[in-house]
């Protein structure tokens, strides 16, 4: 393993409770669309352990039905992650939701429309470039697209 990785794997787990946070309306976003019926499951490449303990520390775990990390199958762009969440919700989805350009490759490899957030406002050339089906500076366009 390369030893940048052995390093991340070392610092992430002692730092992201208090080092991370939810980008601003996330959480209400997701609370309105539970109370709509829609599913909402989180899929990363973090390994299953830390995706569920950052999702826990974060708030979002009420919030959400699946959390599916990546453990020992290909990560995003593949669309593995998003193939399984789907089967642990037990539904079709419809968008992915994601901030960058591996994200917005994976959505349309599993079937699902692709929601690209730049969250600084900023739209960089590689997020652009995966042509995502909305591109926007917030999520707020994505509960217009699904009402």
């Amino acid at each position: 393993m390369a030893p940048l990785c052995v390093a991340y794997r070392d610092h992430y787990p002692r730092v992201f409770a208090r080092e991370c946070a939810i980008f601003p309306g996330v959480d209400k976003l997701l609370a309105g669309l539970r109370r709509r019926g829609y599913r909402l499951g989180i899929a990363t490449t973090k390994r299953m352990p830390w995706a569920k303990r950052f999702v826990e520390a974060l708030g979002l775990a009420p919030h959400v039905d699946c959390v599916q990390g990546t453990d020992n199958f290909p990560h995003k762009p593949a669309p593995d992650v998003l193939w399984r969440a789907l089967a642990a919700l037990d539904c079709e989805g419809q968008w992915m939701v994601g901030d960058t350009a591996s994200d917005v490759l994976a959505g349309p490899a599993a079937g699902l429309k692709t929601y690209a957030v730049c969250w600084d406002g900023q739209v960089s050339d590689e997020l652009a470039a995966a042509a995502p089906d909305e591109l926007a500076p917030n999520l707020e366009r994505l509960a217009d697209l699904l009402a």
